[in-house]
């Protein structure tokens, strides 16, 4: 019983540390800060606070590079609380392309806090993202 104990936990213990490895999205809370991507981590998710009982939502722009980024998913994560109206989190995921890891590239992605069916923007988040050259000569 000792013996099978201990090969469940050195499975687990091998699993997280290739999960950790293998982590390829960055999570960024802040979007004032530099989103850095190398080659080995290629996709970061942005979370933003959002409240979808109000009607807004983050609406991504068309003002980024499809050619370098590409958004990969969106998600409206709902409040732990159970109460009515309060405030969840927005979960925004892009993956950053081969081609703008050739040379060191600098772009940015702008979400825009909204009704859908107004023109008025409530709050502007835009993430400045910042990739590293991958070395292909190895």
């Amino acid at each position: 019983m000792l013996k099978k104990r201990l090969v469940n936990l050195c499975g687990i213990a091998i699993l997280m540390a290739g999960s950790a490895s293998f982590a390829k999205t960055q999570l960024v809370h802040d979007a004032n800060k530099v989103v850095n991507i190398t080659g080995n981590q290629t996709e970061f998710t942005v979370e933003l606070p959002a409240n979808a009982t109000t009607g807004y939502s983050w609406v991504l722009q068309d003002n980024y590079n499809a050619d370098l980024i590409v958004p990969v998913s969106y998600h409206y994560v709902v409040p732990d609380k159970k109460l009515v109206g309060a405030p969840g989190t927005a979960q925004w995921t892009f993956r950053v392309k081969k081609d703008a890891l050739i040379v060191p590239t600098k772009m940015t992605v702008t979400l825009n806090y909204m009704r859908p069916w107004e023109t008025a923007v409530a709050k502007t988040q835009t993430i400045t993202v910042v990739t590293a050259a991958v070395d292909s000569s190895r």
